[in-house]
């Protein structure tokens, strides 16, 4: 805001143009200054540290969306399907090699007494 004025002080009676003395006030007080720096320092700092939040965040989401994207590329994998078919038929086989064994140390059992 600009206020015109006449100078008292000079011989000729010419209008200066000044900025209000509110504004030279707010302008040239130190506490006032600080106030506001401390201010905007604070809402720097909170804005740091919602970002360093939202960096942690999306750092985890990434990992896990990398960790899904590897399940998923391995669950169809035909490698991994072949070797699950051979664990699969190893297991029956052991577990019929076991019940075997068990039947006939049953039987032997059975005929010993």
């Amino acid at each position: 805001m600009v206020v015109k004025y006449k100078c008292s002080d000079t011989s000729d009676e010419s209008i200066h143009v000044k900025t209000p003395k509110k504004e030279m006030t707010q302008n040239h007080r130190p506490e006032v200054q600080s106030y506001n720096s401390n201010m905007v320092t604070n809402e720097i700092d909170c804005m740091d540290r919602e970002l360093l939040s939202l960096k942690e965040t999306m750092n985890k989401q990434s990992v896990r969306c990398h960790m899904l994207q590897v399940d998923l590329a391995t669950l169809f994998s035909p490698d991994k399907q072949a070797v699950l078919r051979a664990t699969k038929e190893d297991c029956i086989k052991c577990s019929e090699t076991l019940q075997t064994h068990e039947n006939d140390q049953l039987s032997s059992m059975m005929e010993a007494q």
